[in-house]
């Protein structure tokens, strides 16, 4: 019965090290293929998702999301509430949000490797400002994530480069991002 017990043991834990060991494997896979796909200084192991919405101007409010290695890391998600807007300015509240983001994330030296915006070539030129100011250009990656015309799909905006970078509707990449984002909008 002990031996028996044992044994059961040994092969949950074989297979809670395999499933981990799968799951680390489809990370630095997918990690490699963000980097390479979207031209990326750092390696993207942390993720982090702004999306402001807001009621007519009012009530706006900016919702950050953080993925690590593959995982929303919920207890990294937050809140701003915009102080500075009641004008339904998207650029203005953005920027309000990304500079409390980074002047925190300088003071406590907790950044993400890669900040993805919801949004297209205007929203990316606000953070590329912001990032700017803080002297961050180099240590965050940024990437704009812009819906396109139906028949187009998803479109990526890097800083610096006129075109965007359009990866296939399944591409894993582009779901990965995709995923990350509808969890900014959720939140």
């Amino acid at each position: 019965k002990r031996m028996q017990l044992m044994q059961m043991a040994v092969a949950n834990a074989v297979q809670i090290f395999s499933e981990k060991a799968k799951k680390e494997q489809s990370w630095e896979a997918l990690a490699t293929s963000l980097q390479s796909k979207l031209r990326l200084v750092n390696r993207p192991d942390t993720i982090e998702c702004l999306d402001i919405s807001n009621l007519q101007g009012k009530q706006a409010v900016g919702s950050l999301v953080c993925f690590v290695q593959g995982e929303k890391e919920a207890k990294l998600f937050r809140h701003y509430r915009i102080r500075s807007q009641d004008t339904p300015d998207d650029y203005a509240m953005m920027r309000e949000v990304l500079e409390r983001r980074m002047s925190k994330g300088v003071e406590e030296d907790r950044l993400p490797d890669m900040l993805l915006i919801d949004g297209g070539k205007g929203q990316l030129q606000v953070a590329v400002d912001v990032l700017g100011d803080f002297d961050l250009l180099t240590r965050v990656d940024l990437v704009a994530i812009a819906k396109e015309k139906a028949e187009e799909g998803e479109k990526l905006l890097r800083p610096g480069r006129k075109n965007p970078i359009l990866l296939p509707a399944h591409a894993p990449v582009l779901l990965y991002l995709m995923r990350i984002r509808d969890e900014s909008h959720r939140f």
